[in-house]
């Protein structure tokens, strides 16, 4: 008797694979045959087909089992269809069969030595087609990958911090660099103490430190700051600090309800100022009625 059993070699978790078994007698009589076989450990038989007439015998849960006569040089073709959830690599059980010569009983299995691997199911996007033309990164956050070897933006950037409510807008095209005219790395938005104030003017908000110091940009960036609704004084705007002269510059801004910005050329210290509110005397003259 010559047994040949071959399997599918790969498959996703779920997916059918298929088992063929051929058995052929050899002898010069016919030969009664019982054939049986297991599939492999954690996958379920799906379907079962016969290439070759009838003679397929029931099948259990645990085992698949065929009886049929085989005459003289004949051969005849099984498969059958298995499935695993189980991702790995897995052995296939060798098939066996049992048949009555003159008599006697013999046992004999296939030789062949098959592994079936199962895979992870793949999810699949679909796919889009989009040109992103504006990204956002946090403050901190390397940026140079968006910048040409000149320091030119390549799409609109956005570096934010989101603890302040607080964020830099960057233009396509606006050239980045540091003090020493070299391409920014990364962009920094903190919150830092406050410098003195004249007296004309009373801190709003918070103190925003911008850096890297001396960074310049051309042709600008824009700065935009949260504004809460209990602001204190009147006429909110934007102040820059300059270090070297301890002045506060008003810069060129726009109130948009919850919100201030002002495009700005350079790095240095930020805040929102207000002036203080106005004292107003009233004089009431009582008239005896």
């Amino acid at each position: 008797m010559k047994i040949y059993k071959s399997a599918g070699l790969e498959a996703f978790s779920g997916n059918p694979v298929c088992v063929t078994i051929s058995v052929k007698n050899i002898q010069k009589r016919k030969v009664n045959v019982s054939l049986l076989d297991l599939p492999p450990a954690t996958f379920t038989v799906t379907s079962i087909s016969r290439s070759d007439g009838d003679g397929m015998g029931p099948e259990s849960p645990d085992y698949l089992n065929w009886n049929f006569v085989l005459a003289p040089e004949e051969k005849k073709t099984f498969s059958y269809y298995i499935k695993s959830d189980q991702p790995g690599a897995h052995r296939v059980p060798q098939v066996h069969t049992y048949s009555n010569l003159c008599g006697q009983t013999y046992n004999e299995c296939s030789d062949s030595d098959n592994i079936i691997t199962i895979f992870e199911n793949i999810s699949y996007l679909p796919y889009r087609n989009e040109t992103h033309t504006e990204v956002t990164i946090s403050s901190g956050v390397d940026l140079s990958s968006y910048l040409d070897k000149n320091g030119y933006s390549l799409l609109d950037i956005r570096v934010e911090n989101k603890e302040l409510d607080a964020f830099i807008f960057i233009p396509k095209g606006t050239r980045l660099l540091d003090s020493h005219k070299e391409s920014i790395q990364a962009i920094t938005i903190t919150e830092v103490d406050q410098p003195s104030l004249p007296a004309s003017l009373l801190l709003a908000e918070k103190c925003y430190g911008l850096e890297p110091e001396g960074a310049e940009f051309d042709p600008f960036c824009r700065l935009d700051l949260s504004l809460s609704d209990s602001v204190k004084g009147n006429f909110p705007a934007i102040y820059r600090y300059c270090g070297s002269n301890s002045i506060w510059n008003l810069t060129d801004c726009i109130v948009n309800e919850n919100r201030i910005s002002a495009d700005i050329s350079d790095f240095s210290i930020y805040a929102v100022l207000a002036e203080p509110p106005q004292e107003i005397k009233l004089n009431v003259k009582i008239v005896p009625s």
